[in-house]
């Protein structure tokens, strides 16, 4: 009983591989005959950023079409919409191009966030097969709360307060210049 059990199976187990080795024959010769297809290739495989709750921060990413077509590319997070985006988003590139594209994040609450950053390849030809492609990127982001003073001085130089800065600071400057002016006159 064991035997014919052994045989049987070693007989299907025959079969399974006959049947894959002549799938995988037929598939070669089939995509050996097709041209071209659509290809991406993005370095390096992942993003991590660290930063601040509310303040940009960014990292370059180099983008490759690794085909012989020309290729429409998109470049869009599956998570973390409201806080991560790609500049550019959508480009054209030639079959061999590369370009850099800057992921931005702009986090609005502090911790660790991940997700991933979907690159998305398309050939605009027609002649093409297999005519979109696409990869995605695993995507870190470390964020800390800002600090309150600093925080506050941005938002006063961002509103164009520079001046107002700028003359606190002359103030404070001036007045201890004072006191230590008359810390010396009392000393003669």
């Amino acid at each position: 009983m064991i035997m014919t059990m052994t045989r049987r199976m070693t007989g299907r187990s025959y079969l399974l591989w006959r049947y894959d080795l002549v799938t995988a024959a037929v598939i070669f010769l089939f995509w050996s005959s097709v041209v071209n297809g659509s290809g991406v290739s993005v370095s390096p495989g992942k993003v991590e950023i660290t930063g601040e709750v509310g303040k940009a921060k960014g990292e370059i990413i180099r983008v490759k079409n690794p085909s012989t077509d020309v290729s429409l590319f998109s470049i869009y997070p599956d998570e973390m919409e409201e806080e991560v985006r790609a500049i550019p988003s959508s480009f054209v590139l030639e079959g061999g191009a590369e370009r850099e594209v800057m992921i931005e994040a702009r986090p609005k609450r502090d911790g660790v966030l991940a997700g991933t950053l979907s690159v998305r390849a398309e050939a605009l030809s027609k002649e093409v097969l297999g005519g979109a492609a696409g990869i995605k990127i695993p995507v870190r982001l470390e964020v800390t709360k800002a600090s309150p003073y600093l925080a506050s001085m941005a938002l006063t130089l961002q509103k164009g307060g520079g001046w107002i800065l700028l003359f606190v600071g002359l103030l404070v400057a001036a007045g201890i210049c004072f006191g230590y002016g008359v810390k010396e006159l009392k000393k003669t």
